[in-house]
């Protein structure tokens, strides 16, 4: 329904929106992030739609390291994070705060030093 309504709005309401949303994104992140949710076919976010894989099942067959980092957005939270490293322990779980779903946008140098460190840390 979120992508529904925003689809749904003008380039001016959408851009006055994802300006009140991130405040801290340069226009250029936020026109152009309108200008590809405008480009949307709805029927590209099917994918979204159950039935979905069950991605605990798809966590538990990892069997590299793997990173998830998370901002402060509800999308993963910090306890369905924590429960997916618990699941397997490849999965090393990352919080980067003040960034929400978008974190190459919201911090990219934390994001950096972040990934960096990861890589470096592997055998």
């Amino acid at each position: 329904d979120q992508h529904r309504r925003a689809l749904s709005l003008s380039k001016s309401d959408l851009l006055l929106e994802f300006r009140a949303r991130h405040p801290h994104r340069s226009s250029e992140i936020v026109e152009s992030q309108v200008d590809a949710r405008l480009n949307t076919r709805l029927c590209a976010l099917d994918v979204l739609k159950p039935p979905n894989p069950d991605f605990r099942t798809l966590v538990r067959a990892i069997d590299v390291p793997t990173l998830l980092v998370i901002g402060d957005s509800t999308i993963v939270s910090v306890e369905l994070a924590t429960e997916l490293s618990n699941i397997n322990p490849r999965v090393v779980v990352e919080q980067i705060p003040n960034a929400g779903h978008g974190l190459p946008f919201d911090q990219p140098r934390q994001l950096e030093r972040v990934v960096a460190a990861f890589l470096g840390a592997l055998p």
